[in-house]
């Protein structure tokens, strides 16, 4: 008898189990009338990436996704083939069992059943039509207007009543609809409403709008939030801020992350995606200066230990690059190397005093080197009396060195070799590959590097212009 009961109580708790397991699962019905194809693909909204979940099959139209555990709540995609048109639909936490229903001769017919919130997004998707149907028919009118046929002023009084009316159900349905993904999907994208400022002078007006839109651009969107991940406005919400919100000078940028990282704190997997993403954008950037934002994430987050899911291999090899780069960012002042000259007179770069110098590491084999040199005589013939032009040979012939500066006429350069590199000019100026160049001031602080030498004298005119210009706005100031 005691083994009965046992046996009928372990019967029970796994009867209990298999429920709760059931509970847990996904089941979505996908209808598609008039679709003869067999093959549905259904993917998924990664940040900035479209991938792909799961292929069904079925002979009738009605395509059926399932599976015991729960689908992560975000943005889905059923595809069709062959064309790859596609529908979308939401899956939330709570509604994981439901159906969608569409026509393949119209896929923006939809309707649902059993999920709320893809109710409210077809209506609102249905609403969207036909509100783009009459803007549609006003920007007809307007182009008429312009040709003297109709009235402008009545027009554009349709088009502005039209838009505060699709703002005010946006703003309606978000307020309704908490918690519903197609209320983040609408609220992700409302403009932020700067308010009005009470400033006389326009620059400073202008200045005071742009950083309060700066620093509350994304208050519409919850970056900690991991549903947002998952949705197709989230990525561009972010390349927005960074790209064009943001300046693009590197320690602005670098400011920027730092503020997307920091909201996605409480959002791992949004976190490692961004964090990996942007060490790779900025890593590969070929614009000049984007490898200081290499550098401060990986010193301030991947030496940090705030990247977990890294190999101690590959951290240390992080961690290696950082160190050889930093020494060479722009911004940094650049250490002195002492080389020698064809009559052996040693040249210490920081004995060198005029206001701007130019420091070109070449080699003779190199082709890049061997196109982009005759630009630098050139600048340095030009600038002779102004700016000082220091030239090193990276290799050991000594010989080949010389008879490269000879055959170029580098006459008017500081012409330098250090065959056994007792300088270490390679790791203070990350010499990786030539040609290098670096523009250092007085004080040889690195104003610019690694630019074709045919941009040379442009971008030294617009240096001696900005530094003029700060010499002057510091005498007014005084």
């Amino acid at each position: 008898m005691i083994k009965t009961t046992r046996f009928l109580l372990v019967c029970y708790v796994l009867i209990l189990s298999n429920i709760c397991v059931s509970g847990q699962g996904h089941h979505i019905e996908i209808t598609i009338d008039n679709y003869e194809n067999d093959t549905l693909i259904t993917g998924y909204y990664y940040a900035d990436r479209q991938l792909v979940h799961d292929t069904l099959f079925s002979d009738s139209g009605v395509f059926t996704l399932k599976g015991d555990a729960p689908l992560s709540p975000g943005m889905y995609l059923a595809i069709t083939k062959p064309k790859n048109d596609y529908i979308q639909f939401m899956v939330n936490q709570e509604d994981q069992e439901f159906s969608i229903e569409s026509d393949y001769e119209d896929l923006r017919n939809l309707s649902a059943d059993g999920s709320t919130d893809n109710e409210i997004f077809y209506d609102y998707l249905s609403y969207l039509g036909e509100q783009q149907k009459r803007a549609s028919m006003l920007n007809q009118m307007a182009s008429a207007s312009e040709n003297g046929v109709g009235d402008m002023d009545e027009i554009k009084k349709q088009q502005r009543k039209l838009n505060e009316e699709v703002v005010a159900y946006q703003n309606e349905l978000v307020e309704n609809n908490p918690g519903t993904i197609t209320a983040r999907l609408i609220k992700s994208n409302m403009e932020i409403e700067v308010p009005e400022f009470d400033v006389e002078d326009p620059q400073a007006l202008e200045t005071k709008r742009y950083y309060y839109y700066k620093n509350h651009f994304f208050d519409n969107i919850d970056l900690s939030d991991s549903i947002n991940l998952r949705t197709p406005f989230f990525d561009n919400r972010i390349q927005t801020y960074l790209d064009k919100i943001t300046s693009q000078i590197p320690d602005t940028i670098i400011k920027s992350v730092d503020v997307v990282l920091a909201k996605m704190e409480n959002n791992p997997p949004a976190f490692k995606f961004y964090l990996s993403t942007l060490l790779g954008k900025y890593g590969r950037s070929k614009v000049v200066g984007m490898d200081a934002i290499y550098v401060h994430l990986i010193n301030t987050y991947y030496a940090q230990g705030k990247a977990p899911w890294i190999t101690e291999e590959n951290l240390l090899k992080l961690m290696d690059n950082a160190k050889k780069m930093a020494p060479a960012l722009i911004g940094k002042t650049g250490m002195d190397i002492k080389t020698r000259k064809q009559d052996s007179t040693m040249v210490s770069l920081y004995d060198i005093n005029t206001d701007y110098t130019v420091l070109y590491f070449f080699s003779y084999t190199c082709g890049h080197c061997k196109k982009s040199t005759p630009a630098l005589v050139d600048f340095a013939n030009k600038f002779k009396d102004q700016i000082t032009v220091m030239s090193v040979c990276t290799k050991r012939e000594e010989n080949k060195c010389w008879e490269y500066n000879e055959e170029y006429k580098m006459e008017n350069i500081i012409n330098t070799v250090d065959p056994f590199q007792q300088s270490r000019f390679a790791a203070k100026y990350h010499v990786t590959e030539t040609p290098r160049i670096y523009i250092l001031d007085k004080n040889k602080k690195i104003l610019m590097k690694n630019f074709p030498t045919e941009e040379l004298e442009n971008i030294m005119n617009e240096i001696i212009k900005i530094e003029d210009q700060k010499k002057l706005d510091n005498a007014g100031s005084k």
